[in-house]
């Protein structure tokens, strides 16, 4: 078969319908024929042949399921329509349930998931009757994915009714899926949630804060616009303006964006960028963003990451391509109406704020792309909102209605996560509650922006953390617990001694001495990157205690981390955005680290952050071992010599043995590694007092994991 998704030249079109007139004139009455002719000719436009030959095939079911999995898979390629593919994977579906239920299950959701994106919500709802009923063990699937998709799909079919002139209907099919939606596990509103709101107070609509056809600063040149673009201090210079709506295709595009030139290899990103000022009196609780977007899109509000669709959570360059196509159907996914985002208001600063977006290509032969954005500020207050739906008069109705919903494998827990948001459990009865039910809760609590019931579950989740349980969990609840006092005004020192409760889990009282107890002195979190530095799970080095695999032992619980220099950018690891946003400050040297003990060697696992900018060979740190007598060694640590970035794990690779500390990965799969220094103490006969830990302020930023002494 000639044809693909990437290549629908008119050379290509003739060739593929010579190919199928040879074929079919060879086997006219040939059902496999007939078929790949149908898709082909569907493919191509020409509906009158297509069905013809969908039609000339009197019994699918004589057909082998593995015939019919490659005519499905021929019509994934070619996106052809969904009524024809849909049948295909009814009878694949049936064929598949006799002998490979598990892999019929998956097939299933493939036709759940078409008609999602098809916008078609009789055949979703269909689907998720049975999918909703799936064991857990039965679907490799994650049943929160698959959920999210039905609320689009609702969303949609709630738009078309108020479109019709039928709002009651609609607002009366969105209240049980917007309660369940409070279920799904993060922090962010469901759209179904501000748009149930909203069309129940029409008298107060949002105000608009960026218009549809505003100005923008854009960056069109195929390159890379510089690592900080998204931050509101970049300055854009080099950058051109115009009006949204930005693009080319043909779909209403007000300012042209350069493709690059090269036909098969067109540009794959484009940047955007826009300043507004909100004053203390048009701040607003939630924002919402309604993005026209071909094919992904992640925007910035203030530098922090707001939304993220079509495109890959991680590793992102100018270079990456979107996951997924915008396609001109009509659904979920529609490339030239508006998708509508939720965005937390708290983002928002009094004064001048910086909006930025990259959207992205799916391949370089795409024939369009597209970018507008809508800002809007709203005063709902979804938590008095929630809590009257279902406490309301018919509100037992509605949760219960939302628990069907649910996926059968979590409707008892969310049931319990909600009555325990609502304050339904009583209070002895919550240390017997599970973890995950608990962070649902809490969840529930900021997604509605219920502060004082969040300080409350909060408390309770801490109280089903034990002293050495899950120390991810722990420093992730604690960061909470550290936002609450931000928020509330507490002071420097309340601040700063929750702080010292993240970054220093409880030890092991069974370890050594030898694995000298840092804990006194740990200055950032291990396991979770808000207690440290950078903005994703994958910067920080929770996967550390479970991958380390090495012949010297470490008590592996923490992070004494210390500043750096400036950069050629006149910034300190101090002055970093990721760190300014935490409001964290890194010392330049820990002092007075204990020992008590003589041996003949010290293990250090070292690490840099900004290890990339440091001159090999330059000091890195110094450590100052210090004796009970007095008298003390000094050891410079040398950067790319002795320790590196711990991103930079082909370097270390290349290490000696003895000097590779640990390789492994993090939490999203990407490889990561430590350096271990080694040091020969030339005076074995002494006690070692104490450690001292150095900075030596160049533009790379030191820290220490953990310190074990050999005998």
């Amino acid at each position: 078969m000639e044809l693909s998704i990437y290549d629908d030249s008119n050379a290509t079109k003739a060739l593929s319908i010579s190919d199928i007139t040879k074929a079919l004139l060879l086997e006219p009455n040939n059902g496999i024929t007939n078929l790949y002719a149908a898709i082909a000719y569907e493919f191509l436009g020409d509906t009158s042949k297509s069905n013809k030959h969908y039609n000339g095939v009197k019994d699918l079911n004589e057909l082998t399921l593995e015939q019919i999995l490659n005519l499905i898979k021929l019509q994934d390629q070619l996106n052809t329509g969904e009524r024809n593919r849909r049948e295909l994977l009814t009878i694949a579906i049936k064929k598949l349930q006799k002998d490979n239920p598990k892999k019929a299950n998956e097939y299933i959701i493939k036709r759940f998931s078409l008609a999602v994106e098809n916008g078609n919500y009789i055949g979703a709802l269909s689907d998720w009757e049975i999918i909703k009923g799936f064991d857990e063990t039965n679907s490799k699937s994650d049943p929160f994915v698959v959920f999210n998709e039905l609320l689009k799909v609702v969303e949609t079919e709630s738009e078309r009714l108020a479109t019709d002139g039928h709002l009651e209907k609609a607002i009366e099919l969105v209240k049980p899926y917007a309660v369940a939606s409070l279920i799904e596990p993060n922090t962010n509103l469901s759209n179904l949630i501000s748009k149930l709101i909203e069309w129940e107070n029409k008298e107060t609509p949002p105000v608009t804060i960026i218009k549809p056809d505003s100005s923008w600063f854009y960056y069109d040149k195929g390159s890379n616009p510089g690592d900080e673009w998204f931050q509101p201090w970049f300055l854009n210079k080099d950058w051109s303006k115009g009006i949204a709506k930005f693009g080319y295709g043909g779909d209403g595009e007000i300012t042209q964006l350069d493709d690059g030139g090269d036909l098969g290899n067109k540009n794959l990103a484009y940047y955007f960028r826009q300043s507004f000022k909100v004053s203390k009196e048009s701040k607003k609780p939630f924002l919402i963003a309604n993005v026209v977007r071909d094919d992904g899109v992640i925007v910035y509000l203030n530098g922090t990451k707001v939304i993220t669709d079509n495109m890959p959570t991680d590793n992102i360059t100018y270079l990456t391509p979107a996951t997924g196509t915008a396609a001109p159907n009509g659904g979920p996914n529609d490339e030239k109406n508006p998708k509508r985002f939720l965005i937390d208001g708290d983002l928002l600063e009094v004064g001048t704020n910086v909006i930025a977006a990259q959207v992205h290509q799916i391949h370089g032969q795409s024939s369009d792309v597209a970018f507008q954005l809508e800002l809007l500020a709203s005063d709902a207050n979804p938590k008095n909102y929630i809590k009257e739906l279902i406490t309301g008069i018919n509100g037992e109705t509605i949760l219960e209605s939302a628990m069907k919903i649910l996926p059968s494998s979590i409707r008892d827990s969310s049931l319990t996560s909600l009555n325990l948001y609502l304050n339904k459990i009583e209070s002895e009865e919550t240390n017997s509650l599970l973890d995950e039910d608990a962070l649902t809760s809490i969840f529930i609590a900021q997604k509605l922006k219920d502060q004082s019931r969040l300080n409350e579950l909060i408390d309770v989740k801490l109280n089903l953390i034990s002293d050495n349980s899950n120390f991810t969990s722990r420093a992730e609840i604690l960061h909470l617990k550290r936002n609450q006092l931000i928020q509330s005004g507490a002071t420097k020192a309340e601040i700063d001694r929750i702080q010292k409760s993240i970054a220093s889990p409880p030890r092991n009282p069974n370890l050594s001495n030898k694995l000298l107890d840092l804990s006194e002195h740990y200055t950032a979190s291990m396991f979770n990157y808000k207690g440290w530095w950078g903005g994703n799970k994958h910067d920080d080095l929770r996967t550390l205690p479970d991958q380390y695999d090495s012949d010297i032992p470490f008590d592996l619980r923490g992070i004494i981390q210390l500043n750096s220099g400036k950069n050629d950018k006149n910034k300190s690891l101090n002055e970093h955005w990721s760190i300014t946003n935490k409001q964290i400050t890194y010392p330049n040297e820990v002092k007075e680290i204990k020992v008590n003990v003589k041996g003949q060697k010290i293990h250090f696992l070292m690490g840099l952050l900004f290890g990339w900018n440091i001159i090999e060979g330059n000091r890195a740190a110094e450590l100052t071992i210090n004796y009970e007598d007095g008298s003390k060694e000094l050891i410079p640590i040398l950067g790319k010599v002795d320790v590196f970035d711990y991103w930079d794990h082909d370097s270390i690779a290349k290490l000696t043995d003895d000097k590779i500390g640990w390789e492994g990965t993090c939490i999203e799969g990407n490889r990561r590694a430590l350096t271990k220094y080694s040091w020969e103490n030339p005076h074995t006969d002494k006690t070692i007092s104490h450690i001292d830990f150095k900075s030596a302020l160049d533009n790379a930023a030191p820290f220490i994991v953990a310190i074990t002494i050999e005998e």
